[in-house]
């Protein structure tokens, strides 16, 4: 993915009961995938651990 225009892809699913939350770097070709139960603060933990600040505050304020 060296060619991408982006430094990060995250796609998410969510649902009443669980989210799955997929997330690759243009540096890596290793997709990293979690499901675990539905939780909006765990979501916003989990993106400031794996996302640059910049990233993270451009999408969920």
């Amino acid at each position: 993915m060296d060619d991408s225009p982006y430094d990060h892809y995250i796609a998410i699913d969510w649902s009443t009961k669980n989210m799955a939350v997929a997330r690759i770097t243009n540096k890596s070709n290793n997709i990293t995938v979690i499901d675990v139960p539905s939780d909006i603060a765990d979501l916003k933990v989990y993106l400031r651990a794996c996302c640059p600040p910049k990233l993270y505050w451009a999408t969920c304020p």
